[in-house]
């Protein structure tokens, strides 16, 4: 009897286990996330999204690109090649989207405004159009009264000014490259009462341009030639008038690697290291492709924080 009951208990046990293991292999734990290979969290890639469409357009993205670009990003393990293709995807593609043109146009749009911000406080085109207009009003009327010397004056400031209207579409189109465009930007009557006189306007194109106020050999030499219209010798090269001199210091090594400091500024609020630089002026200089120095520095872990 007492063999009888211990396998009778033996057996009972035996059975449960065998019925739990059973159990345990059809358990279904509902709202399990997959553990995201990348240990990148999805704010820290909706993050890095939002970063790239505000720098290179202007905007913040909408809800279905926001989720379009992120999924894209951790399908791909967050690649930097995938990086990469988003990158130059708002730089130049030309399908037209949400509500303001094409990526293309928004962004090269974005990058006018922000060349204008660099140097005359962001003023719109509106504005420049305006003055062109008020400047072509005054012409007529020099014209009328035979005044060569006002007539003069106002047709260059309105080519002047004109430029740099013109710039931002033959930019894009390749018309130009970045050393004219800035050329625009630094030689034109906006820039003038920005910076009014010599003294300031040899200081800030330096500061514009390279970060760094001139040397005193470099600010002799570049207030004999802004104000006195006297050959000045900088970067290995001399100048006699103002756009003689802008256009001295847009073709300058010192230029290329200004902007290359300026886009990190802007972009990861740091200046390049000494490496940094070596590495982006061995193809920059050549090239004066900014969008190529803007991929290079956007798709990186520290832009991203995907650290």
């Amino acid at each position: 009897m007492k063999k009888f009951y211990r396998r009778s208990i033996v057996l009972t046990i035996v059975a449960l286990l065998l019925s739990a293991c059973a159990k345990d292999q059809n358990i279904i734990f509902n709202d399990n996330t997959p553990v995201d290979p990348t240990g990148v969290p999805t704010i820290v890639v909706e993050n890095y999204v939002n970063r790239l469409f505000i720098d290179l357009l202007g905007r913040a993205p909408t809800d279905v690109e926001l989720a379009k670009y992120t999924n894209l990003l951790k399908d791909n393990d967050l690649a930097e090649s995938t990086r990469l293709e988003i990158i130059k995807t708002l730089q130049s593609d030309s399908i037209e989207v949400h509500n303001d043109g094409t990526y293309r146009d928004v962004y090269y749009y974005n990058f006018h405004n922000s060349i204008k911000a660099k140097c005359i406080e962001g003023a719109s085109d509106g504005e420049l159009t305006r003055l062109i207009g008020n400047l072509s009003f005054d012409l007529r009327i020099a014209r009328l009264l035979g005044d060569s010397i006002r007539v003069f004056r106002d047709s260059a400031n309105i080519k002047r000014i004109a430029g740099l209207v013109r710039a931002h579409q033959e930019y894009k189109n390749g018309e130009i490259d970045i050393r004219d465009y800035f050329m625009f930007a630094l030689n034109n009557p906006v820039y003038d009462e920005i910076n009014m006189n010599s003294f300031n306007f040899v200081n800030a194109s330096f500061d514009d341009l390279y970060s760094r106020f001139p040397t005193a050999y470099e600010f002799q030499q570049a207030y004999e030639i802004i104000n006195f219209n006297r050959a000045g010798f900088l970067f290995g090269g001399s100048a006699t008038n103002k756009n003689e001199y802008c256009r001295l210091l847009t073709n300058s090594n010192e230029f290329t690697e200004g902007i290359v400091r300026w886009q990190y500024i802007l972009m990861v609020s740091r200046e390049p290291t000494t490496t940094e630089l070596a590495n982006f002026m061995k193809s920059f200089h050549s090239t004066k492709d900014v969008q190529w120095v803007q991929q290079e520095i956007l798709k990186t872990d520290e832009y991203a924080n995907f650290k």
